[in-house]
């Protein structure tokens, strides 16, 4: 089963990019799973993601947006 979208989003950094293999062990989940949620659920709304330069098991670091909400 998928982790839930406000679980994973909550994991993500502001100020920091991080992997989706370390999002799921902070979580207990599969890091498939969890870029699988960022992907389909998170991408260009609330998380932006740029390529690992050397590539490991994860090809994509992830930081979520800060969302600025005008009055």
């Amino acid at each position: 089963m998928k982790p839930d979208r406000d679980i994973v989003l909550k994991a993500i950094p502001y100020d920091d990019w991080i992997l989706a293999s370390d999002i799921a062990s902070n979580l207990g989940e599969r890091s498939i799973d969890v870029a699988w949620v960022i992907n389909n659920r998170l991408i260009n709304t609330y998380v932006e993601r740029k390529p690992l330069r050397n590539k490991q098991a994860s090809p994509y670091l992830y930081r979520r947006l800060n969302i600025v909400r005008l009055r």
